[in-house]
C-alpha cells in the first residue's frame, strides 16, 4: 500500500514537471516567434533617416526588436536579397513593390513615411551651369538623365503630363544609373538635363546648374516599408512594433530635426559641403499609401509594359495594422 502510494505520488510529481515544462517551453517558443530578427534593407539616402534614428536611439531595443539594418548600393542589390529570402523587408519606392508582385514575389507595403506635398523637394530637374535656359519640355525632346522604370521616370512623366496631358511619355531618356555618374556629368556640361535626388541637388546647385523643375507639391515621393508575405505572416506582432519604433523615430526627428544631424552625417550620403547646413527634411507617416497613388503608379507601369498583370490595391498593402 505504502509502495503504491510511492509510485503514485511519484507519477503525479512527474506530471506537474511535464506540464510545467511544456508551458515553460510554449512560453520560450513564444518570446523566439515574437523576438524574430528582422534584416531589413536600406540605401543610404535621406529618405531613410527615420530608420538610422530609430536604430541609434535604441527605439528598436525599446520595442524589443532585434533588428538588423542592412545597407545596400543599390535598389536592384535589395531586390535580390528580398527575392532570395536574404532580408525580412526593406525600404524603396513605390514602383518596386508593384514590379515585385507583378513578378509573384509575395511581398506588401506596411507603410509609408515621406512625400513632398509639404512644400519640400526630394526629385529635381536641372540644366547645367552657364547654359541658357530651358523648359522641362524643350529638356525632353533634347534627352533627360535619369534611371528608366524607376520613380524619377515616373517623376518626368507626371511633370509633362502637367503640361501636355496624353503626350507625358513621348520624351528621350539619357539612361544613366549611376547618380554620382550622373551629377558629374551633368556639372560638366554632358547633359542636357538630368534628374537628382537630394541632397545632391543642392550640392549641383551650390556648383551652378541650373533648376528646371522640382517635385514640390507632388504627392508622389513616397517612402515605403515592405515585407515578405512570409515574415508578415509569422512575425505580425514584430513588424507592428517596428513600425511604431519608427512612427517614435520620424515625431523625434520632426521636434528636434538638429540633434540627428550627426546620425544623418554618418549613415546617409550627404557631401560634406552641406552636412552642416542641409536642412533636416519633415517625415509625414502614413500607415499605407494612399489608394489612388499607388492605382495611378500601376497604371503607368502597365501603359509602359513594365508589367503585365492586373494587381489590386488589396493584394499590394498589409490586410491588418
Amino acid at each position: 500500500m505504502n509502495l503504491f502510494k510511492s509510485v503514485n505520488v511519484i507519477f503525479v510529481g512527474l506530471f506537474i514537471l511535464f506540464v510545467i515544462s511544456g508551458c515553460v517551453d510554449s512560453e520560450k517558443s513564444s518570446n523566439m516567434k515574437e523576438s524574430a530578427k528582422i534584416k531589413f534593407g536600406i540605401l543610404p539616402v535621406i529618405q531613410a533617416l527615420p530608420l538610422f534614428v530609430a536604430a541609434e536611439k535604441g527605439y528598436f531595443d525599446d520595442a524589443s526588436l532585434k533588428v538588423e539594418l542592412i545597407s545596400f548600393r543599390s535598389a536592384m542589390e535589395i531586390n535580390v536579397a528580398l527575392t532570395s529570402g536574404q532580408i525580412s523587408g526593406y525600404f524603396g519606392g513605390l514602383i518596386t513593390p508593384v514590379i515585385l508582385k507583378s513578378n509573384s514575389t509575395p511581398i506588401r507595403i506596411a507603410a509609408s513615411f515621406i512625400n513632398t506635398v509639404h512644400n519640400q523637394r526630394m526629385f529635381v530637374v536641372l540644366q547645367p551651369p552657364n547654359t541658357e535656359r530651358i523648359t522641362i519640355s524643350e529638356a525632353a525632346e533634347m534627352g533627360i538623365a535619369t534611371s528608366s522604370n524607376t520613380v524619377v521616370d515616373y517623376f518626368i512623366y507626371l511633370l509633362l503630363d502637367e503640361i501636355e496631358p496624353g503626350h507625358s511619355s513621348d520624351y528621350k531618356i539619357v539612361e544613366t544609373k549611376n547618380i554620382s555618374i550622373r551629377l558629374q556629368l551633368l556639372l560638366s556640361g554632358q547633359f542636357a538635363a538630368a534628374v537628382l535626388s537630394e541632397p545632391l541637388a543642392t550640392f549641383a546647385e551650390l556648383h551652378g546648374a541650373q533648376v528646371i523643375e522640382d517635385d514640390r507639391g507632388m504627392p508622389f515621393s513616397i517612402t515605403t516599408l515592405s515585407f515578405t508575405e512570409k515574415f508578415l505572416n509569422e512575425s505580425s506582432e514584430p513588424v507592428k512594433n517596428f513600425l511604431k519604433a519608427v512612427k517614435r523615430s520620424i515625431e523625434y526627428i520632426n521636434a528636434n530635426p538638429d540633434s540627428v544631424r550627426q546620425i544623418m552625417n554618418t549613415n546617409v550620403n550627404v557631401p560634406k559641403e552641406l552636412q552642416n547646413s542641409m536642412e533636416i527634411p519633415k517625415f509625414p507617416f502614413s500607415v499605407l499609401p494612399d489608394r489612388e497613388q499607388l492605382n495611378n503608379v500601376i497604371s503607368w507601369l502597365k501603359l509602359k509594359n513594365i508589367i503585365k498583370t492586373d494587381i489590386r490595391y488589396e493584394d499590394l498593402v498589409v490586410r491588418e495594422q
